[in-house]
């Protein structure tokens, strides 16, 4: 269970106790005894919603999640087949570009750590480009449909909402050139189906909480150009799940070598352009369409997404948020190396076979990590919870009205008849967050990491209206619960 994934699942929770759609019920701050409701903006209902149904059907939360990121996987592959034939690429090409993203890190993944949207994007970006491409014209009746279809990639994940806007200004902006024999009715009905989306998310969602979007801690114009170079980077990166391998390599837990990749992606702009040009040089006879829909689609969601790490997004340059335009883009090049000389197919085709391997051998190792990880109730494994601090959670007498304060979201989900309180150096705010009110009782999970450097403590001490010295502690393995 990734984190981010186990907030939208405890949203899930506080919806299956009555509370309205997407939003989660937690201890307020100002007074632990009473509730406070919070709508949730950051993450697309999406990552919760399939899954926890399928619970509710009676499957495990862990087979929910395996049947959904199977379904999506699945509907990904067909469909990004069927959009590569629809642009009249042959069949090798197709193909050749389904093999390197199965074999891909990225494509394996979920299947080791859920990761929600990033798997459901996966598998509805496509459909909606057919759909798309069948609808171009934009009709009035067309022009509803393509509302409700960016409102469902939405769902899907909230970067769909940019990938969608790119890939309809791609449609239309040739209507443009050359100006004085512009063509504006399309352009006009885009702009339009731009407007009211926009203005109905962010009345209805953006408006009501915190997302990426925000800048929580100021803006940083001057990273970006370099973040539109370093994204250029990026989405060939994410073809391949380069910058996955990078980070990998250089940015283990406890071995870290690089704090940012961003160097790596801006030294690596330059090839990236260069292959990017190269490719599009030698289709633009046999598939000029394709290469003018990508290239624009491209440019604009990376100078989107460069907006947003400029206006200060709680965003960092990694694949995943460039693979939108990787995948549009990976049929092209492949298609370009397949029939060039053997100078340039060799070292690319070793490039992209070194790739598989490693997302193949990924899978592997994720899946022998896992085996030894806790399974919990509701059949997911945890990442950051010990078999011990699993068994220590059991143990509990959890009535309703207990507060329950835990290190990670994902061990909030062993418990859901609680009151529950999240570590808040997820927030980056452990040494300014207070907790004020007392409640019948009051749980606090934390493992030895955070008894030994002093967050614990911290933790136990931001319960101000809270006798420190009146803590019973409880300890198994290498987790203890502090009660009153």
């Amino acid at each position: 269970m990734f984190s981010d994934s186990a907030y939208g699942f405890m949203v899930w929770d506080s919806m299956v106790r009555g509370a309205a759609f997407n939003h989660a019920t937690m201890p307020d701050f100002a007074d632990i005894a009473r509730d406070r409701s919070l709508f949730m903006t950051v993450w697309s209902p999406g990552q919760y919603l399939f899954a926890g149904a399928l619970e509710r059907l009676g499957l495990g939360l862990g087979t929910g999640m395996t049947v959904v990121t199977t379904l999506f996987t699945v509907l990904g592959l067909v469909g990004w087949y069927r959009l590569y034939r629809a642009w009249n690429f042959p069949v090798l090409s197709a193909a050749v570009a389904l093999a390197i993203t199965a074999g891909s890190r990225h494509f394996a993944l979920p299947f080791g750590i859920y990761n929600g949207g990033e798997v459901l994007l996966f598998g509805g970006m496509p459909w909606f480009l057919l759909l798309l491409k069948r609808w171009q014209g934009l009709s009035a009746a067309q022009a509803i449909g393509l509302l409700a279809a960016i409102a469902a990639l939405a769902f899907l994940k909230l970067s769909g909402i940019l990938f969608a806007f790119s890939a309809l200004a791609a449609v239309v902006i040739c209507d443009l050139w050359p100006p004085r024999q512009a063509r504006w009715r399309r352009p006009v009905v885009a702009a339009l189906l731009v407007v009211v989306f926009g203005a109905a998310f962010y009345v209805f969602w953006q408006s009501r909480g915190w997302t990426a979007l925000d800048a929580k801690f100021g803006t940083n114009w001057p990273i970006l150009v370099p973040s539109f170079l370093e994204g250029w980077a990026a989405s060939v990166s994410a073809m391949f799940s380069l910058g996955d391998m990078a980070a990998r390599l250089l940015q283990r837990p406890g071995q870290q070598i690089l704090k940012s990749l961003d160097l790596l992606y801006l030294a690596g702009s330059v090839p990236a352009l260069l292959l990017l040009r190269w490719s599009a040089r030698r289709l633009k006879a046999s598939h000029g369409d394709y290469v003018r829909f990508a290239a624009t689609a491209a440019l604009i969601y990376i100078a989107g997404l460069a907006v947003i790490y400029g206006a200060g997004g709680e965003l960092k340059m990694e694949d995943r948020f460039f693979r939108p335009v990787g995948l549009l883009m990976l049929v092209g090049v492949v298609h370009a190396v397949l029939s060039a000389r053997n100078a340039i197919r060799w070292p690319l085709g070793a490039l992209a076979a070194a790739s598989m391997a490693y997302g193949v051998v990924s899978y592997g190792v994720r899946l022998d990590h896992n085996r030894h990880m806790p399974l919990g109730a509701r059949g997911f494994h945890h990442g950051n919870l010990s078999a011990d601090g699993l068994a220590l959670i059991r143990k509990q007498e959890i009535a309703p009205g207990t507060v329950v304060w835990v290190m990670a979201p994902e061990i909030a989900l062993e418990v859901p008849q609680a009151r529950l309180l999240v570590n808040a150096e997820v927030e980056r705010a452990l040494q300014v967050r207070t907790y004020r009110g007392r409640v019948d009782r009051l749980l606090v999970f934390v493992d030895d990491k955070m008894m030994r450097d002093g967050r614990a403590e911290i933790v136990l001490r931001s319960f101000v209206d809270y006798d420190r010295t009146k803590w019973v502690a409880a300890k198994q393995g290498d987790t203890t619960v502090f009660s009153q």
